[in-house]
Order: C-alpha cells, then sequence, then structure tokens
C-alpha cells in the first residue's frame, strides 16, 4: 500500500524509505530507563515521543538531559535529524533544532544528499500519520518497528521539485512558529503585568514609581483578607464597565 498516493502524484516514482536516506533506532541500553546515574551531570538533551508529538516541524526545547553515563548508552544525532516515533504516539514526527539523544522508540532518518530532505519526508510523515496509526491501532500493543519502515512505498517528485513543496510548507509553519513565540512573549508580559498591578501592588504612582515599593499607603480589605491600596474600591467587572460607559457619555 502507498499511503501518500493520489490522482495528483500517480507519475511520481514508487521508492522505499531505504532509498531515500539512512535510518537507524535510537538508542537507551541502560536499565531502567529513569535510573538517575543516566542524567547526573546533565549536558546532552534527550528527546522523547511526546516531544515529539507535540513539535510543529522543528523540535526546540527538551525537558531531560543525559549525563556522560547516559551518553556511552546512548547516541547524538545531529540538527536537522527527521525523528519518526514507532512506540506509545507511534508516526509522529519532528526535525531535530539541535543536536540530541532520543531513546530506542524513536527511529531517525537522514537523506541522501541530492535524492531527498528530511524536511520534504517530514511532510510525507505529517501527510501519512493518520493512515498508519490506524493501520496499527487494536493490537496489545501501538508500535511500529523498522521492517514496518522499510516496507513502506512512498510516491516520491524529483529532489527539485520535493525542495520547492518543503520551502512552501516550511515557511507557513515557520510563520507560525514565529506566532507563536510572540504569542508566548505577550502571555508573559500580561502575566507581568497583572503581577505587578494587583499582587504586589506595584502600578506606576503619580510620579511614575511603583505604588507600595514606593510606601503607597495599603489598607485592609476584609473581602480579600489583605492589604489593598488605599484608594482602591471592590467591584464587579460588570459594574466597572458600565461606571466606564457612563463615563464616556458624560465626556
Amino acid at each position: 500500500m502507498i499511503y501518500n498516493e493520489s490522482i495528483y502524484n500517480k507519475k511520481w516514482e514508487t521508492k522505499k524509505l531505504s532509498d531515500l536516506g539512512d535510518f537507524s533506532r535510537g538508542k537507551s541500553k541502560h536499565r531502567p530507563r529513569n535510573d538517575p546515574r543516566l542524567f547526573e551531570g546533565g549536558g546532552y538533551p534527550l528527546v522523547q515521543t511526546g516531544e515529539i508529538k507535540e513539535a510543529n516541524l522543528y523540535i526546540t526545547s527538551h525537558t531531560q538531559e543525559y549525563g556522560e553515563f547516559g551518553l556511552k548508552q546512548s547516541k547524538i544525532w545531529g540538527k536537522d535529524t527527521l525523528c519518526i516515533t514507532i512506540a506509545a504516539n507511534i508516526a509522529e514526527t519532528a526535525l531535530l533544532s539541535y543536536p540530541m539523544c532520543f531513546p530506542d522508540s524513536v527511529v531517525g532518518f537522514r537523506a541522501y544528499e541530492g535524492i531527498s530532505t528530511e524536511r520534504f519526508m517530514y511532510y510525507v510523515f505529517s501527510f501519512i500519520r493518520n493512515s498508519i496509526q490506524n493501520s496499527v491501532t487494536g493490537g496489545t500493543q501501538d508500535n511500529i518497528n523498522i521492517d514496518y519502515l522499510t516496507s513502506l512505498d512512498f510516491k516520491i517528485p524529483s529532489k527539485n521539485d520535493q525542495d520547492k513543496i518543503a520551502d512552501i510548507l516550511s515557511a507557513i509553519d515557520l510563520k507560525i512558529l514565529s506566532n507563536n513565540r510572540i504569542n508566548d512573549n505577550l502571555q508573559r508580559q500580561l502575566k507581568l503585568i497583572y503581577d505587578y498591578w494587583f499582587t504586589q501592588f506595584d502600578f506606576p504612582d503619580e510620579n511614575g514609581k511603583p505604588y507600595r515599593s514606593s510606601g503607597g499607603a495599603m489598607v485592609w480589605n476584609e473581602q480579600f483578607k489583605r492589604n489593598i491600596p488605599q484608594k482602591w474600591t471592590i467591584g464587579s467587572v460588570r459594574a466597572c464597565s458600565v461606571s466606564f460607559q457612563r463615563e464616556k457619555k458624560v465626556v
């Protein structure tokens, strides 16, 4: 079965993953996997299947790091390696944005130069992911292996066309990543402003200085069971909105 075949790509060549690049399983030989010795000292990023699933095109962060002992029973894969999950979250893919280790529940793919690219194969797997997941769901444990990946056939265009397709799709994904970073930054700023105003009460006073830290008067509020700025009153959002609308009409 060719999962990515359609009426639009029938003229593309049919190739197997092994025709397009090298792929090998991740390494995590030591047991138990959570042995603290594996992580002592850190320094070597370790990506897990859940982080691959959550990534959008590139894996840009990690939560665990192997130390020297951990690295000895694993391996570092280079930047731009395509990660393919084969257990737990199966057929999820993402590209490494920097060198990382990953466990044996992940396969690393490196495309042959001039034949294919990791970016293009990322989009192929994104397209066929649901079909693969549906084909293996229902067993005692949902997983695939290298033999399964080797058996897959793909419809593949010329290298030039692969690059054009990947350029268009990755430009969209990179824009999404950029917007997500902007949104995350705005969210952090919002939380910081809220904290200054309504937790620390260090909003700018009439002189532009932080209110509470500059000696602004505080009074006990029985409803909140805490001190609040002296001139503040307690009210609902609705009441504040109505009051604001009335002030606008007066103006």
